[in-house]
């Protein structure tokens, strides 16, 4: 298994055009619910944006070599993880010098 790097890998190029990135950089996420007449209801557009998101979510972690997969944990949106990838990225970067 492989970190999927942003600028490095380019496999993930083919997958912006579905507009991954949106996902990734956190852009437009509806908020989880809606009051409407004073009631909280499910927001149909959040559940239109998170089952993506869970897919994105599964498809990152498959990518990931285990010692890195643990730092993920808890992380539960695909901008989570793509931030703190790029945190952890540029850590070992600071690190080698």
């Amino acid at each position: 298994m492989k970190i999927i790097y942003y600028e490095k890998d380019k496999s993930w190029q083919p997958y912006m055009g579905l507009k991954f990135q949106q996902f990734l950089e956190g852009n437009s996420v509806p908020p989880q619910s809606v009051t409407i007449n004073g009631n909280d209801i499910e927001n149909e557009d959040y559940i239109q944006y998170d089952q993506p998101d869970q897919l994105i979510i599964a498809w990152l972690l498959a990518s990931m070599h285990p010692t890195i997969l643990t730092q993920m944990v808890g992380l539960d949106s695909s901008t989570a993880i793509w931030v703190k990838l790029q945190t952890y990225r540029t850590f070992h970067k600071f690190e080698q010098g």
